[in-house]
C-alpha cells in the first residue's frame, strides 16, 4: 500500500485489511479450536489464554510500509486515521466470531501491538493520544463488551508515558515489561500502576542475563524481580520475551527451578 495517495484509494485494499491478524496457516479454525478450549475448561484447572492478535498501528506500519506510516501520522494524520479506523473496523467483525467460539471458554484476550522501542515510543505520546489511542480505545472497548474476559496487551519498549492512556481503555495485563528498556524500572511501574495492572512476564532478561550470564547470575535476577513485582499479587511470572537461539540448557533451568522454588517463598 505504499503508493496510495487517498483514502479513496483504501477500498482497493479492503480484502487484505480485512484479513490482516488471520492466517491462513492457523492451526485449527475457530469454530475446532473452540470446542478444544471447551474441553479444557470442563476438564482441566487451567487459566486459559485466547490469543486474537489485533495490532492497529502495527498492522498499520506493516500495510503502508513501516517508514511511510510514521509520515502519515505525521504529514498525513487524516489518511493515516482512516487506515487504523478500517484495520480496527475489521478487527471488530472478525471479534465477533471470536467472541461467540474461542472467547465463551478463555480467561483473557490477548491483543497485540507494539509501540515501543529500546530507548522510546514509537512516537511521542501527545500523537498516540490524538491519532493512534481513539482506535484502541475502539477495538478494546467493543472486545469488553463482547467478552467477560481480561484484557492482556502485549507491547514491547518504552512505554511508560502512556501506560496510564492503557489502563483507561481497558487493558488489564500489560505484557511484557521490557524492564531493560528506557523508563521501565520495575520499581516504579509496579509502585505507579501496580493497583491498577497485572504484569505478565518480567522474569528474566532474554537479551542480556539469559543468553550472556551464569545460572547464578540468571537465579539472582529471577529472584530479584519476584521481589519487587510479587508483593499484593497482579503479577504471573515468565521470560520478557523469547528465548532466543543459543541460550545455554542450564540458564533456561535455572529460570525455571528458581521461580517454582522461589516464587512459593
Amino acid at each position: 500500500m505504499k503508493d496510495v495517495d487517498s483514502v479513496s484509494e483504501l477500498d482497493a485494499f479492503s480484502d487484505m485489511i480485512e484479513n490482516f491478524d488471520r492466517p491462513s496457516w492457523a492451526d485449527l479454525p475457530w469454530e475446532e479450536l473452540a470446542e478444544y478450549v471447551k474441553n479444557l475448561r470442563e476438564k482441566e484447572d487451567k487459566f486459559l489464554v485466547g490469543t486474537f492478535q489485533g495490532h492497529i498501528f502495527q498492522a498499520s506500519q506493516f500495510l503502508r510500509g513501516w517508514g511511510e506510516f510514521m509520515l502519515d501520522l505525521a504529514m498525513r494524520p487524516a489518511f493515516a486515521e482512516a487506515l487504523m479506523d478500517r484495520v480496527a473496523e475489521a478487527h471488530m467483525r472478525a471479534f465477533e466470531r471470536y467472541a461467540d467460539t474461542v472467547g465463551r471458554y478463555v480467561d483473557v484476550i490477548e491483543v497485540a501491538d507494539d509501540l515501543g522501542m529500546q530507548d522510546a515510543l514509537w512516537m511521542s505520546p501527545e500523537t498516540y493520544r490524538k491519532h493512534v489511542k481513539p482506535y484502541h480505545a475502539k477495538f478494546y472497548r467493543f472486545i469488553k463488551e463482547k467478552c467477560d474476559a481480561y484484557l492482556l496487551m502485549h507491547s514491547d519498549g518504552s512505554l511508560y508515558p502512556i501506560i496510564p492512556d492503557l489502563i483507561e481503555i481497558g487493558v488489564d495485563i500489560l505484557n511484557p515489561i521490557q524492564y531493560t528498556a528506557r523508563e521501565m524500572e520495575l520499581a516504579r511501574v509496579k509502585k505507579e500502576f501496580g493497583n491498577d495492572l497485572c504484569f505478565w512476564g518480567v522474569g528474566v532478561d532474554p537479551q542480556n542475563i539469559l543468553p550472556f550470564g551464569t545460572p547464578d547470575e540468571v537465579a539472582d535476577e529471577v529472584k530479584r524481580n519476584i521481589d519487587i513485582m510479587a508483593p499484593g499479587g497482579g503479577f504471573i511470572f515468565g521470560s520478557n520475551h523469547n528465548i532466543i537461539e543459543g541460550v545455554p540448557t542450564e540458564n533456561i533451568i535455572s529460570v525455571y527451578q528458581t521461580a517454582a522454588e522461589y516464587g512459593k517463598k
